[in-house]
């Protein structure tokens, strides 16, 4: 009965094999972004440095998302891209102390093409978050908090060209998660949008956005992000100057279990 069902399976995934091959075409090699951003999300691939609430504490960020390859998959253009970024908090003294640094890598980010207004991204990666220095020492800590994540993500992205603005909705998947041993809390849902206002064509806009998350680790408490400022976009690249409002849970790993209220006012690049 096995081997006829291990059989049946190899006989399934060859049949699907042919057909995808017939139906994929490869489009472009390093080409122009397509990658869809969520503005208000701290945990994004970018260039970034803000001031929490005018202070010596700093938040930035240093990553990207490249793209790779363009294709044709069942008649719909694809993009894959990879992306990473490390996320740093800094508490500077009589030194820079660093609090915490957090990985973020998508080792690949596949971004589907349904309409002009829909469509699907993708992705599948690894973080790892740390807390640095003599933190522990400051938290009265005796070991290190280990905390890593093997993941999935699937977003719907739509877009309103006309309104300058975006709506997406998607969840992220755990498939391996660590919290100093492994953790079946797999789950965390999303969603955001985004609105720009245009005053005069090709000049900075005002722009608002805001992210939820809610997190099975702890209870889906939620974690909300809002950033309001003003945007430059330039080629593929964008850069924002904005004030930043976090409350709730805080997404990244060591501060898990801590609710966080925070302003912050920084700079972000889009690259």
């Amino acid at each position: 009965m096995m081997s006829r069902n291990f059989i049946l399976l190899i006989f399934i995934f060859s049949s699907f094999g042919k057909v995808a091959a017939q139906n994929f075409k490869m489009e472009e090699i390093f080409p122009s972004k397509k990658y869809l951003s969520f503005t208000a999300d701290p945990l994004e691939h970018r260039m970034s440095a803000a001031s929490i609430e005018l202070r010596k504490r700093v938040l930035s960020s240093l990553g990207a998302v490249i793209p790779v390859l363009d294709i044709e998959f069942f008649h719909a253009p694809v993009q894959l891209s990879i992306g990473g970024s490390a996320h740093i908090e800094l508490e500077p003294d009589e030194r820079a102390n660093l609090v915490t640094t957090d990985f973020f890598v998508d080792y690949v980010i596949a971004t589907v093409s349904l309409s002009e207004k829909y469509a699907l991204q993708f992705s599948a990666g690894h973080s790892s978050d740390h807390f640095s220095d003599n933190w522990y020492e400051f938290l009265k800590l005796q070991k290190s908090l280990i905390y890593s994540r093997d993941y999935v993500k699937g977003f719907v992205v739509k877009t309103f060209e006309e309104e300058h603005s975006k709506l997406y909705l998607g969840a992220v998947y755990a498939y391996y998660f660590i919290i100093n041993h492994e953790t079946f809390h797999p789950w965390t849902f999303q969603c955001g949008g985004e609105k720009s206002i245009e005053w005069v064509k090709n000049f900075p806009e005002f722009f608002f956005a805001l992210d939820l998350k809610f997190m099975q680790q702890i209870y889906y408490t939620a974690s909300q992000s809002y950033q309001i400022g003003i945007r430059y976009s330039k080629s593929e690249r964008e850069y924002r100057i904005a004030y930043q409002f976090q409350n709730g849970a805080d997404p990244r790993g060591q501060y898990y279990q801590q609710h966080r209220r925070f302003h912050s006012i920084g700079l972000y690049i889009e690259l």
